[in-house]
């Protein structure tokens, strides 16, 4: 089973075709590229309509990355790495859970990577791939050319 429930939701809603969905599980399942990635890159949806979807699912809220800034420290919480290949970006820790923003808050192998990075547990919230990419950028710097 894939590790993101959200294909799943995304059907349930009309938002994807069956057809569409048994795509991006392939995809998932062929190159392990992220659900998310393949569902903007594939243009089945755009930030906004995924930013929207998922802000109705109970439980989730926004992570508020357009007005929020980071502190400098978070990115201590979390290896670069991960916070990556997730589109994770943590925005507040505590020594018992870290806030993460999120593009796939429903991505469960990216709650469980970021919560043994940090060692402890994880609260998802909501945030755009590209409030992600930015904060990304703010908080660890360029990429380092190899």
């Amino acid at each position: 089973m894939n590790a993101s429930q959200l294909p799943d939701l995304l059907a349930e809603r009309g938002i994807l075709s069956p057809a569409q969905r048994e795509e991006v599980l392939t995809l998932e399942a062929q190159t392990g590229r992220r659900p998310v990635s393949i569902l903007l890159n594939r243009g089945f949806l755009t930030e906004d309509r995924l930013t929207g979807t998922l802000a109705q699912v109970p439980g989730l809220e926004d992570a508020g990355l357009d007005t929020r800034s980071i502190p400098p420290e978070m990115a201590r919480v979390l290896p670069r790495a991960v916070a990556e290949h997730y589109a994770i970006i943590p925005v507040l820790a505590t020594w018992t859970a870290v806030r993460l923003a999120m593009v796939d808050p429903l991505d469960q192998a990216a709650i469980e990577a970021a919560g043994a990075a940090a060692q402890r547990p994880i609260i998802p919230l909501i945030s755009s791939f590209s409030a992600v990419k930015r904060a990304l950028l703010a908080l660890y710097g360029p990429q380092e050319e190899a």
